[in-house]
């Protein structure tokens, strides 16, 4: 029997390691999800029964319980015959969920935000058979799919009152949407701990404790996140489908294209995913995102029965963007970070004579210089030489995509601080890059440039002690940590 020749080098030897050790842990991936959807499904399902039986609990209280109660033995569950690792990223995971359950139990208590109100309106249009993009709407620069997958919701919903015989009202109806959004974005929270996880195995090579840790320091901590879940933004959902079409794209270029196509329909932003794919020459995963984007856009049209649905949309959203330069400091052109922030720095060190105009004009300068230097950084050329990571074709996709994910998160018409969810990946991909560059290439100092800019953008913003850009200024030095 002939045997295979070992490993010529150490880097060859982890690589043949890291490969074994994700081969082995496989077979258990699917299970574990099954498991916790059903803790998730089981959660969410006991209040509402319990209150239709007229048992009159506190839903918040029941959902906490039952919640905890059952995640803890999914998770004892999943921790029998594991190892000690294995059982430590379980604990974290579980402890993770459980915090965002409380968080977004206490945002339910509260008011819901106008971006998700706006949504409800234009969902009711919807289910009226009418359209959202009219004068006075608020809902402007979503694409039609969102609100309708809230009408749809808001139909399936009186289907089973309907159904069931249930005594149930208009109110009550937007009250049941109103639980499954709140459940929905409570999943898709514990889904992008799941996923950053993922993200970190998979591109960064490390093992199940750090991964956890990392992802959790990323998460659990950011102001940006904190806000998407108490606005009821959804910002979430858009980031968790990035994240899911980044690590599907090799294996998986349809589901990668699907991730991206339906991201697009809610927020530009993955769409810039399909960019980098074009440079990159991911032909498959292009076309497939170009089938299914054609495919959603075709089915909105048809299940709001309006052929004009979509020349409403462009006009409504291209008429708001027009007068941006015409509302209240924070709307001005571009960014409300990147003008509003400005504005109020040059307030803090006693620069007064620059008027609302005038600091329109400087935000044009730095919209410009902006685009120059990350387009510059989008089409260099990069080759094996320039580049650290084993995976030389993913590394220059993910930079293209940082960089042109930067560039709309900073000059992009209607930012602010919550949208800066999507600013995870950048933050952790630059980490993971900046750590593994070669010792001639300085990695110390495009590593601290790079915790720097990775803490303005996640961390919490303390507008009233330094009222100064700091987020756009984080994606900044994100952006000299990749150029290092």
């Amino acid at each position: 029997m002939k045997l295979s020749a070992p490993p010529q080098n150490s880097a060859d030897y982890q690589q043949l390691e890291m490969t074994s050790a994700r081969s082995s842990e496989k077979p258990h991936a699917q299970p574990r999800i099954i498991l916790y959807s059903l803790v998730f499904l089981l959660a969410a399902s006991i209040p509402p029964i319990l209150r239709l039986s007229g048992v009159h609990a506190p839903l918040t209280m029941v959902h906490d319980l039952v919640f905890t109660t059952v995640l803890v033995a999914a998770t004892i569950i999943s921790c029998l015959n594991s190892s000690r690792e294995r059982v430590l990223r379980n604990l974290l995971f579980a402890g993770a969920a459980a915090f965002y359950l409380q968080l977004i139990d206490i945002a339910s208590g509260q008011n819901f935000a106008t971006d998700y109100m706006q949504v409800v309106v234009a969902a009711m249009s919807f289910v009226l058979h009418g359209s959202p993009y009219y004068a006075a709407t608020d809902y402007v620069l979503y694409p039609p799919l969102y609100a309708q997958l809230v009408a749809m919701t808001f139909n399936t919903c009186a289907a089973c009152c309907a159904f069931f015989h249930l005594p149930c009202g208009q109110q009550a109806i937007w009250n049941a949407v109103q639980y499954v959004f709140q459940n929905t974005l409570f999943a898709s929270t514990v889904a992008l701990i799941a996923l950053t996880y993922r993200f970190c195995r998979k591109l960064a090579t490390f093992n199940r404790v750090p991964s956890m840790l990392m992802a959790l320091a990323a998460i659990v901590p950011s102001s940006a996140v904190f806000w998407t879940v108490r606005k009821y933004q959804c910002n979430i959902f858009v980031t968790d489908l990035i994240l899911a079409a980044i690590l599907l794209v090799d294996r998986y270029p349809v589901a990668a294209a699907l991730c991206v196509a339906i991201g697009t329909h809610i927020k530009v932003y993955p769409g810039l995913l399909a960019i980098a794919w074009l440079f990159g020459k991911r032909w498959r995963a292009c076309g497939w995102t170009a089938i299914f984007f054609a495919l959603i856009a075709a089915a909105s049209t048809v299940i709001c029965g309006r052929p004009q649905i979509w020349p409403e949309y462009f006009h409504i959203a291209s008429t708001y963007v027009s007068l941006l330069p015409t509302t209240v400091p924070g709307w001005l052109l571009g960014s409300p970070n990147l003008l509003n922030e400005t504005y109020q720095s040059l307030r803090l060190f006693h620069i007064e004579s620059f008027s609302l105009a005038q600091m329109a004009q400087f935000v044009h300068v730095e919209q410009i210089a902006f685009v120059a230097w990350f387009g510059w950084k989008f089409l260099q050329p990069r080759t094996a030489k320039t580049v650290s990571h084993p995976d030389v074709e993913t590394t220059i996709l993910l930079d293209r995509y940082c960089d042109l994910l930067s560039l709309m998160l900073i000059i992009g018409p209607s930012v602010l601080a919550d949208h800066y969810v999507m600013a995870i990946p950048i933050s952790l991909w630059t980490l993971i890059t900046s750590f593994k560059r070669a010792p001639a290439r300085r990695p110390y100092g495009a590593f601290a440039v790079a915790v720097t800019g990775a803490l303005l953008v996640l961390s919490w913003s303390f507008k009233s002690i330094v009222p100064v850009p700091l987020q756009p200024l984080g994606l900044v030095l994100l952006s000299l940590a990749r150029a290092l």
